[in-house]
C-alpha cells in the first residue's frame, strides 16, 4: 500500500509539473526525473558510496540541476519524492 501511495505521489507531481499534453511527445519533467533516478541507482549499485537523504544533493548534480530547471515550481514536491524514495531500503 505504501509503495502504491509513493508511486501515486510521483505520478501526481510529474503530471502537475508538466506543461505538455500527453501525446507522442516526451515529458521533460518525467525524463529529467528518470535521468536523475538512473544516475542515483548506478551509484548505489556500484556500492562505493552511500547515497542518503542527507547527502543526495552531492551526487548527480547535473541531472539534479536539470530537474530543477525543467520543474522550478514543482521542485519542492519532487524533492520530497526523492527523499522518500531514498529513505526506502
Amino acid at each position: 500500500m505504501a509503495q502504491l501511495n509513493f508511486f501515486a505521489r510521483i505520478l501526481v507531481v510529474l503530471t502537475l509539473s508538466s506543461t505538455q499534453l500527453v501525446h507522442a511527445k516526451s515529458d521533460p519533467v518525467y525524463d529529467a526525473f528518470e535521468s536523475y533516478k538512473k544516475c542515483i541507482k548506478a551509484i548505489k549499485k556500484e556500492g562505493k558510496q552511500t547515497v542518503s537523504t542527507e547527502n543526495y544533493k552531492d551526487f548527480c548534480k547535473s541531472e539534479l540541476n536539470h530537474l530543477k530547471e525543467v520543474a522550478p515550481n514543482s521542485f519542492p514536491q519532487i524533492d520530497k519524492v526523492i527523499q522518500s524514495w531514498l529513505s526506502r531500503k
